[in-house]
Parts: C-alpha cells; sequence; structure tokens
C-alpha cells in the first residue's frame, strides 16, 4: 500500500508505500462446544475482507493538499480522516473487525446484556489486538484495551467457563460484578 504524510517534515511525507504484515489477536472466552473462540478459516477470511479496502492503493489524508490531484490521476486512491500512519491503519483495521463479536472490556453498555445471554456458543471477544508492521522492525499496535486506558500486561486475567456459568479472574471485572449485584438486589425483590 502506498500512502504520504501530511504536514510532516521528513521522507514519509513523499509518496512512498510499504509491504505491511498485520496479526490480529483475540482475547476472549471460547465456544463451550469447539473449545475455541473463532474458526480460524472464517475469521481470516473476515480480515481479510477488511485488508482488501488497503492491497495496491494508495492512502492519504483528505486535508493534504495532494489529494485532489492524486484523485484525478487515480480513482482508485483512498481519502481518510488522518494521517495514514502505521498507529491510525492498525487502530482502522481494529475497528473494522465485526462489532457484533466484541463484548467490551472492561464492562461496558453491552457487556451485561451480551454475558447474561451467553450460552456457550456465541464467541465473547474481550480485546481485539492488531498489530501492524510498516517495516520489518517497525510496528504500531491497536486495542480496545489500549484505548480505553487500561495498560495491565496482557494474560493477567483468566476465564473459568462452564456451561451457565462465567467468572472471569479479574479483579476490576470482580469490582464491576460485585457493584452489578449489591446494586440489582432490591430489583428481584
Amino acid at each position: 500500500m502506498g500512502h504520504t504524510l501530511h504536514n510532516y517534515e521528513g521522507k514519509c511525507a513523499n509518496l512512498h508505500g510499504h509491504n505491511y504484515r498485520c496479526k490480529v489477536t483475540l482475547e476472549g472466552i471460547e465456544n463451550l462446544k469447539t473449545d475455541m473462540l473463532i474458526d480460524f478459516g472464517d475469521f481470516k477470511s473476515k480480515v481479510e475482507t477488511i485488508l482488501e479496502e488497503y492491497d495496491h492503493h494508495f492512502m492519504i489524508h483528505e486535508d493534504d493538499p495532494r489529494a485532489e490531484a492524486l484523485k484525478e490521476i487515480d480513482p482508485t486512491v483512498v481519502f481518510v480522516p488522518a494521517n495514514p500512519t502505521a498507529e491510525y491503519l492498525a487502530g482502522d483495521i481494529m475497528q473494522s473487525i465485526d462489532d457484533d463479536m466484541f463484548m467490551g472490556y472492561p464492562p461496558n453498555d453491552h457487556f451485561l446484556p451480551r454475558l447474561n445471554r451467553y450460552n456457550g456458543t456465541d464467541p465473547i471477544i474481550f480485546d481485539t489486538i492488531v498489530e501492524l508492521w510498516e517495516t520489518a522492525d517497525c510496528s504500531a499496535i491497536a486495542s480496545h484495551k489500549i484505548q480505553i486506558g487500561d495498560h495491565r500486561p496482557r494474560g493477567e486475567y483468566q476465564a473459568d467457563v462452564r456451561p451457565n456459568r462465567i467468572k472471569v479472574f479479574d479483579p476490576v471485572y470482580d469490582q464491576w460484578r460485585k457493584e452489578y449485584e449489591e446494586a440489582t438486589i432490591g430489583d428481584e425483590a
């Protein structure tokens, strides 16, 4: 993919391109029937479809004064609302991954409804992590946890999943669940 950086002084302000590499990691609770979070083949197809939007395209900030001229030369030029840096692209790919899989973590507005209707077969994704390499030794990482400022090391929580029972061993989750249960005890009476 080709790109250029707007309002930037350096070599990357020139029109240039990279052979990017992308790694996507999901964290969550497995399907109780298959013992896997998601089928690799299905997920690979989903990610490849997203990456097709970038493959062999040129991406440019919509405010870059060269954008319109490039669009006249090549109608496949893609305008984006920010500089098409590795950081931006990793975040864009992360956001493009199917949101209905993403449960959210720490708990958010759609965490509880997903948890309450969990039937053991839907994937429950706590985090989507996208690492995008621009060169062999330079990459950017986008993660829902990073976006919300949760900088705990990966792997700090584990999930114990049994039919009709989910318990996530994590202090943030445990505190939220305790507060939720205390707040809803009166609702059941």
